[in-house]
């Protein structure tokens, strides 16, 4: 249904205005003298009101006639079609004169909405539908396969950062376990050096005594030495005391023979 809003209100008097046009031989006012009409796809002038829908769909052959005799449903005036229906309604088959579509009898509070027809959609209209679940449902599966792959990028992404993670970790527990060594090993290091630094102390020591006994052994040596002079001299004087007494017996002997 193609619904039309009020447009151009107040011009229903005037004869001279543009929008005043003939249709069903009747003069057109301005669209605002019709509260709200509604199209339907057949070309009837239907309005929004009960009562006015209960007469139009229980006498469709009269909207047919009017259908035919006014192909422009907007040309009419409200009132000129209610007193259309009003005059030609004694004519109608099965109708009485006293009745017409605009009586108070046609109210939608005393009648009950006619059930729409249902209507089946024609060949076009259902291929046309195929197509477009058949359009609906391929672009459904790509976007499913697309969506597929994105998943598939994002659990390999995930797994690759999970083994990037795993192998932080490897390093961080080699790291602390390395780091866990490094006290142990400077509290060697030191026992090391300290070790080393009383080694030191010690070998100074013994080189201090080492000088102390070779300026020891020097003065022995020069005692030796002083001693072995006198030896020496000692040695010379028994020496000479010795050819003394040598010359002395000679002397003795000689005397003793020549006497």
């Amino acid at each position: 249904m193609l619904s039309l809003s009020r447009v151009d209100v107040g011009h229903e008097g005037r004869t001279d205005h543009p929008d005043r046009r003939r249709g069903c031989g009747l003069d057109r006012p301005a669209v605002g003298d019709l509260p709200l009409r509604s199209l339907s796809k057949d070309g009837l002038v239907q309005r929004k009101s009960a009562g006015y829908d209960d007469a139009a769909q229980r006498h469709r052959p009269q909207q047919e006639y009017v259908s035919m005799v006014c192909p422009d449903p907007h040309g009419a005036r409200t009132s000129d079609v209610r007193a259309w229906f009003r005059t030609r309604s004694a004519t109608w088959p099965g109708r009485s004169k006293s009745s017409s579509p605009t009586d108070s009898k046609w109210s939608g509070s005393r009648r009950r909405r006619p059930k729409p027809r249902s209507r089946r959609p024609s060949s076009v209209a259902a291929t046309w539908s195929v197509q477009s679940v058949a359009t609906a449902t391929e672009e459904l599966s790509s976007s499913v396969n697309e969506i597929s792959l994105q998943i598939s990028g994002i659990q390999t992404a995930t797994q690759e950062s999970v083994n990037a993670i795993r192998d932080i970790s490897a390093t961080i527990e080699r790291l602390s376990e390395v780091s866990s060594t490094i006290p142990a090993a400077v509290e060697e290091q030191g026992a090391a050096t300290q070790e080393i630094s009383r080694n030191v102390q010690q070998a100074a020591h013994g080189t201090q005594q080492i000088s102390s006994n070779v300026t020891d052994v020097q003065r022995g040596a020069a005692e030796t030495g002083s001693a072995s002079l006198q030896v020496l001299s000692t040695a010379k004087m028994l020496a000479t005391d010795s050819n003394r007494l040598k010359d002395e017996v000679g002397k003795f002997l000689r005397t003793v023979r020549a006497a």
